[in-house]
């Protein structure tokens, strides 16, 4: 039975694309992909036609009012989608090849986009009209215990739940715009490998809430958008704890 060498296989997967071999493969990394398939069919979720999504993007359009001037209004259908010859790199696609990032709950949709205080936020709402064949990852856990590091103890099912958790958590951290695009590319393989494998999309989990989950789905013609509204964001809410190894500093 095809399975992942180690509990870290991803990270080993993701520094070879990042740094090694972006587009000829290892035979590490093919092996790698070829776990990646053999295990994902444990992970397919069939989502039915009819199925309401949320897809938030910044801003909005504006209308002329004969009494109150210009007056904002939710961006048109084809705005809220990604242009099929004018696609930005994102965690599932790169430059150029379109991909439909939605939501399971408007606060997940909202919460994607990062808007500020007071921002003008276009949401819609979005229906597939297909059955669809997706890879879901969002409950999948990444490790944190040091009781890891003694993978040669693990069996196959523990390593295959570790290398999805990681997995879930590299679709989840947010990448700014100024940071190494790089770090997209292990997401963007993994993505495109399930897509040649024949599913339609990927879920995965928000950094930002804890409610609802984010899909992006490999064709975007896959849903229709049904409706769209303007929100303003009244309330950012941030939450933190300490975590291990804290380090004190005597005052002089």
């Amino acid at each position: 039975m095809i399975s992942f060498a180690s509990w870290n296989s991803y990270s080993t997967f993701a520094r070879c694309v990042m740094r090694e071999r972006r587009y000829i493969h290892s035979e590490e990394v093919l092996a790698f992909l070829e776990a990646l398939v053999a295990t994902s069919a444990s992970r397919m979720v069939s989502i039915p036609a009819g199925k309401g999504f949320f897809r938030a993007q910044r801003g909005c359009a504006e209308e002329e009012d004969q009494y109150a001037g210009k007056v904002p209004k939710p961006y048109p259908p084809e705005r809220m989608k990604p242009r099929a010859d004018q696609a930005s790199e994102g965690r599932v696609n790169p430059k150029g090849i379109p991909c439909l990032y939605v939501a399971t709950s408007p606060e997940t949709a909202l919460s994607e986009v990062r808007p500020w205080l007071g921002s003008i936020v276009s949401i819609g709402y979005f229906v597939t009209n297909r059955p669809l064949k997706i890879v879901d990852c969002s409950g999948d856990e990444r490790p944190f215990s040091l009781g890891w590091m003694f993978g040669d103890k693990l069996s196959r099912e523990e390593k295959e739940k570790a290398v999805w958790g990681f997995i879930n958590n590299a679709f989840s951290v947010p990448v700014a715009s100024e940071d190494d695009r790089a770090h997209y590319v292990p997401t963007q393989v993994i993505a495109e490998c399930l897509k040649t494998a024949g599913y339609d999309g990927v879920a995965y989990r928000s950094s930002f809430v804890d409610e609802g989950h984010n899909i992006a789905l490999f064709d975007i013609t896959a849903a229709d958008i049904t409706a769209c509204e303007i929100h303003e964001v009244t309330k950012l809410r941030y939450s933190h704890k300490p975590i291990d190894n804290p380090r004190y500093y005597s005052l002089i």
